[in-house]
């Protein structure tokens, strides 16, 4: 991995998330694959809702890592097309973080254990500021 010129013998994040989003789908495929055999099962059905879940997590961060990758390129070189594709990442990340808040609203009373006030479309709203700026 490289970052600012430098090497570090580690293992590279946005090669890490792409394999994770490759394992999501795959998964998310298998039991997509397997829901013939298990009609009208509510249980299969939640299943297949975590796997679309971590699906679009794992987009997200898949995206928001490599935002992040092209803004260190576009503050080391200051080419604009680095801070473009920065920008469309970014978008593209809030609008896989609206499809987990979407589906996980559905699916789940909250966000965490910690309360009302911390629900699946928050954060998104933070993450869309963020794109608008």
């Amino acid at each position: 991995m490289q970052v600012s010129g430098q090497t570090a013998d580690a293992i590279d994040p946005i090669r890490l998330s792409a394999l994770l989003v490759g394992m999501a789908e795959d998964a998310l495929a298998g039991l997509k694959t397997a829901q013939a055999d298990v009609q009208n099962d509510p249980e299969y059905a939640r299943f297949v809702t975590d796997a679309e879940c971590v699906l679009n997590l794992a987009r997200f961060y898949r995206t928001k890592l490599e935002a992040a990758t092209e803004k260190g390129l576009y503050d080391e070189a200051g080419d604009a097309q680095h801070y473009d594709r920065m920008l469309q990442l970014d978008t593209e990340s809030v609008s896989h973080y609206a499809a987990l808040a979407q589906l996980a609203t559905q699916a789940y009373r909250h966000a965490t254990d910690l309360g009302y006030y911390y629900r699946w479309d928050v954060p998104g709203k933070g993450f869309e500021e963020e794109a608008a700026f």
